[in-house]
């Protein structure tokens, strides 16, 4: 993954309110996530990054991050 997925660390993207934000872009589309504060949150989303990888397109986010997900 390291030479294919490529993560930026920013400040706020928005909206405080559901903070931390983290947004996703694959394969042209994205997909934006609230409430990421755990560790296990983060290791869902870099599952759901390989989980694309491997089908190389897009899949929509898995069960277990649909809460999370806003647009």
């Amino acid at each position: 993954m390291r030479n294919t997925v490529h993560l930026t660390k920013a400040g706020c993207l928005g909206p405080c309110v559901l903070s931390n934000v983290a947004s996703l872009v694959f394969d042209g589309r994205s997909v934006w996530f609230h409430s990421v504060n755990s560790p296990w949150q983060v290791k869902q989303i870099f599952s759901y990054i390989d989980a694309m990888l491997e089908a190389d397109h897009f899949l929509q986010p898995p069960e277990e991050l649909l809460e999370y997900v806003f647009n």
